[in-house]
């Protein structure tokens, strides 16, 4: 028997963005219905993490996602409506590093072909990553930088590149069309996309690189932490009746026939993950937006997966990532000229991002402060590196110098390991090519390739037509009220906020009969 007070409209499953922007625009929306969402764990925010380190209030340490584009506007739009600070995400300077093959050089040296130590072709010299990836696209795709995100939707659904479709194509394959190996290794270890140039679906690959490397392209980031907007979006659907409960496990569902009421229900088993317990609850519609890692586990569970739905849900690769950040007493790289931005490196650290905090902020409790933090550490897809991380990530802890904040609570399980800081040190020298670099009072270290996420972001499959497939997912069996949503499974953005986003405002649109917001400009393209 099924009780009344035991079933809602609406049960969300994922406190993510995506989760909670289903929520949020519901509860504003459909005010009449009985809408929860269920989260795991006890925090919200899925991959957006912030954490402010101790000691170093004034920056926020971005565990997950750390900015967005000035045209992506969904997300523009919503940090605007939760009145959260939009500031510049400050990219690199030709004076900071790269330290390649053995030879220091700067971002500036790209233009003398004497300083990279790289055998590239005559009409490969003299470019930077950016502009030798993008000069390899156009190659195939004449004026691809000028195009728009609508521009490549059409494009990539119809593109030929020597009489095959575009989409059963893998970047690297084609980028050994267009470019030497000597330049294609350089793009793998100096430009930031060791990831991003494995072998994933060229149709969305180009659109990606194009659009997110593009000439108009400005990066920005939020001041208060990219998890702030999940955040205010979750106690605006609270104030507006919504119930959040967290570690809320679910193990299984089944779509039930319809009830006395002529509703068709679906029945949800949970596990409370603080004291065990099994709990039931009847949905009126479920909203599934989790990665693909807990989808393939929940399919696991259910017969609602059959064969061509775990085929759909198989069709994205998830890529490993982690980020370790290291707090000192002072920036040390200060000294070296280094105020912001990004050095590259082919030792396994790959990416180093600075921060630096001003002495005497008003936040700081501690006068004559200095403590400052650097990204150390940021490394995401499958290569070489990441198979010299994955010893150094279990062991003892780094517990830091005597700085007053090194034993501050609040950062279990975001450790790293005193191995791990071992060997990031040396290599930071080597990098900043200098003998001596004070001990870090802290270390954090966030590995989004353990569970229950599975990976950092998703990249299409070849042989793949995102876009057939992103819809499909969204409602993937017609007579059921089940929705996916999430970016491993956005037609165009995916890796991005932004890409999230998009594809839960497209299932919201098309399932529950939703307008578009008024506070997004009409002739946004969500697909």
């Amino acid at each position: 028997m099924i009780v009344q007070s035991n079933t809602i409209d609406v049960a969300i499953i994922g406190g993510g963005i995506s989760g909670i922007y289903s929520a949020w625009r519901l509860a504003n929306e459909k005010n009449d219905l009985k809408i929860s969402l269920f989260e795991s764990s006890e925090r919200l925010g899925g991959r957006l993490y912030s954490v402010a380190i101790p000691g170093i209030p004034e920056r926020i340490s971005e565990l997950g996602a750390m900015r967005y584009r000035s045209n992506q506007l969904i997300i523009n739009n919503l940090i605007e409506k939760m009145n959260l600070t939009s500031v510049k995400f400050e990219s690199s300077s030709g004076e900071n590093l790269l330290y390649l093959r053995g030879k220091h050089f700067k971002h500036q040296d790209f233009y003398s072909s004497s300083e990279i130590p790289y055998n590239l072709h005559q009409d490969e010299l003299g470019k930077n990553p950016t502009e030798l990836l993008a000069t390899a696209i156009e190659k195939f795709v004449p004026d691809a930088k000028k195009m728009s995100s609508e521009q490549w939707n059409q494009l990539k659904k119809s593109l030929l590149i020597d009489g095959e479709s575009i989409h059963n194509i893998g970047i690297w394959n084609l980028l050994f069309r267009s470019l030497s190996v000597e330049a294609y290794n350089l793009l793998v270890d100096a430009g930031g996309y060791c990831a991003s140039l494995t072998n994933w679906n060229a149709a969305e690959a180009l659109q990606w690189f194009m659009i997110t490397y593009g000439e108009k392209t400005e990066y920005r980031t939020i001041l208060e932490g990219f998890q702030s907007l999940t955040l205010r979006l979750a106690e605006q659907f609270i104030d507006r009746g919504g119930v959040v409960q967290k570690n809320q496990q679910l193990e299984t569902f089944n779509c039930l026939d319809y009830n006395e009421d002529n509703n068709k229900l679906i029945k949800l088993i949970f596990t409370d993950q603080i004291n065990g317990t099994t709990n039931v609850l009847y949905t009126k519609h479920l909203i599934l937006a989790i990665p693909q890692y807990p989808l393939k586990v929940l399919s696991e569970k259910t017969d609602f997966f059959e064969e061509d739905l775990k085929q759909d849900i198989d069709s994205v690769i998830a890529q490993p990532a982690y980020k370790l950040f290291l707090g000192y007493e002072r920036p040390w790289w200060k000294d070296l000229g280094l105020e912001y931005g990004r050095s590259d490196t082919d030792l396994p650290i790959r990416e180093v991002f600075y921060a630096t905090v001003k002495a005497n902020s008003p936040k700081i409790e501690h006068q004559n402060n200095l403590n400052s933090f650097i990204l150390a550490s940021y490394h995401r897809g499958f290569n070489q590196a990441m198979s010299f991380w994955q010893p150094l990530i279990e062991g003892k802890p780094y517990l830091g110098t005597k700085n007053p904040f090194s034993n501050s609570t609040g950062l279990d399980g975001l450790w790293a390991t005193k191995n791990m800081v071992l060997a990031v040190q040396d290599q930071l020298k080597e990098l900043h090519q200098i003998e001596h670099i004070p001990q870090p009072y802290i270390a954090v270290f966030k590995d989004w390739s353990a569970k229950p996420f599975g990976g950092g972001f998703h990249f299409w499959k070849t042989h793949i037509k995102p876009w057939e497939v992103a819809k499909r997912l969204r409602r993937p069996k017609q007579n059921e009220n089940v929705y996916l949503c999430g970016e491993a499974y956005a037609a165009s953005e995916q890796t991005w906020v932004e890409g999230a986003l998009k594809t839960t405002e497209l299932m919201l649109q098309e399932n529950f009969k939703l307008e578009k917001p008024e506070w997004l400009s009409q002739s946004y393209k969500l697909d």
